[in-house]
């Protein structure tokens, strides 16, 4: 059973969403799904996504027009509100089956179990975000991603946090490309094969498909001018 828009409150349990301070503590190198979750909306919806303008209140209580207004304004508001958190987590989904974002489970005793590709691979997403748990062979488990792939998808989204080198703004071609960057720990010493960094570069492009020649461009920009030609690595005789 798919989960439509007009399911949200049964996607979310409100209690366990609304109280982060009882969520489990994120591991070294692990991020609590929830926390992704939000990590995503910010990244994705910027200030939106947590302070988004509630429509006000009519000042007259008598005129009956404005209230209707506002009503309709503030149904608006939570379908909007819905909407885009069904959206998060679908992305969320969609990036966790693609494996774009590395999912892992937390068992009762402590082991972090990458989870594969085909645990996402479900229509009803409470049985992912309800409480953000899963079970294996009977134990109930929780969700985490692990923050180095998450922290790659979001340096592809519109409102990243944090811009590398400081920049006021950075395309989302550039962000992917410092993300493959340093994914790939690429360096004067270390230059991966072109289609190496080109596999890495589409694997993380979230937007529209690109072309064989801008991803080439992309590929080749990001290593050394020496290995445009070839020579990365190899000395002269």
């Amino acid at each position: 059973m798919s989960i439509t828009v007009l399911d949200e409150k049964q996607l979310f349990d409100r209690s366990f969403w609304s109280s982060p301070e009882k969520w489990p503590h994120d591991p070294p190198g692990f991020v609590f799904l929830a926390r992704a979750f939000d990590e995503i909306g910010r990244a994705i919806h910027g200030d939106q996504w947590n302070e988004a303008e509630y429509p006000k209140e009519p000042e007259n209580d008598d005129d009956e027009n404005a209230w209707e207004a506002y009503e309709r304004a503030e149904e608006a508001f939570e379908r909007l509100k819905s909407e885009r958190k069904v959206g998060i987590a679908r992305t969320l989904a969609k990036q966790c089956e693609e494996e774009k974002i590395v999912a892992a489970a937390r068992r009762p005793r402590g082991q972090m179990v990458t989870l594969q590709w085909y645990r996402w691979n479900v229509d009803d997403l409470r049985t992912r975000f309800f409480r953000c748990e899963i079970c294996l062979e009977g134990e109930r488990c929780s969700l985490f991603v692990t923050r180095d792939s998450l922290e790659q998808f979001i340096a592809t989204q519109p409102y990243a946090v944090s811009s590398p080198l400081n920049a006021k703004h950075l395309s989302p071609y550039l962000k992917v490309m410092l993300s493959v960057s340093a994914a790939m720990k690429i360096s004067p010493e270390n230059q991966p094969a072109k289609k190496l960094v080109e596999y890495e570069l589409e694997k993380r492009w979230n937007g529209r498909t690109l072309s064989k020649k801008l991803l080439g461009t992309m590929a080749t920009l990001i290593r050394e001018p020496e290995s445009q030609r070839g020579r990365a690595g190899k000395k002269k005789k």
